[in-house]
C-alpha cells in the first residue's frame, strides 16, 4: 500500500495490531491524537517507523516514548498537546536533527522547563500556549531559535 498518512484520532483504541502497519513502508504521517492506547501498542507502532515526518500523539497521553522517538530520524512535527506534562527533563535534543514543528500546548509545562528545546538549531515553531509559564529570560546568543526571531 502507497498510504503515507494514516489518521486514527478520536477514537476509543487501546490496541492496534502491529500487523496494520506492517505493508504501509511509505507511512510518513500518524496521528494518534485522542486515542488511549496501551504504551506497548504505542512503542509497537513507531518502533521500526524512522520515516515519520509528523506525529501527532496528543491528548491524555500517559507516555511518550522517547527512546523511540529518538530513532525517527526524519521527524519535523511533533505535536503532543493536551497531556498535563509538568515537565521536560534535560532533553537530548541531538536526536531532533531536521525537526522544525513542535507543539507542547496546553500543558503543564513552567518556566525553564522548555529551555533545552529552545536550542535545536532547525526549530522554527515552538508552540508553548496555555502553560504555566510565567517568565521568558533567554537572550539571543542562548538559543538559536530566538536568534532567528530577531532576523
Amino acid at each position: 500500500m502507497h498510504f503515507i498518512s494514516r489518521y486514527l484520532d478520536n477514537n476509543n483504541l487501546t490496541r492496534i495490531d502491529e500487523n496494520l502497519f506492517k505493508n504501509l513502508i511509505n507511512l510518513q504521517k500518524l496521528n494518534l491524537n485522542q486515542t488511549d492506547l496501551e504504551p506497548k501498542s504505542l512503542i509497537q507502532i513507531l518502533s521500526g517507523r524512522n520515516r515519520f515526518i509528523q506525529l501527532n500523539l496528543g491528548y491524555e497521553r500517559r507516555y511518550l516514548p522517547l527512546e523511540v522517538i529518538s530513532n525517527i530520524y526524519k521527524l519535523s512535527e511533533l505535536i503532543f498537546t493536551h497531556n498535563n506534562i509538568s515537565t521536560i527533563k534535560k532533553l537530548r535534543t541531538e536526536f531532533l536533527k531536521v525537526i522544525k514543528i513542535i507543539n507542547l500546548s496546553n500543558n503543564r509545562l513552567q518556566n525553564d522547563d522548555y529551555l533545552s528545546l529552545l536550542k535545536i538549531p532547525t526549530l522554527e515553531s515552538l508552540d508553548l500556549s496555555n502553560n504555566n509559564i510565567t517568565d521568558i529570560c533567554l537572550s539571543a546568543e542562548e538559543s538559536p531559535f530566538i536568534s532567528n526571531l530577531q532576523d
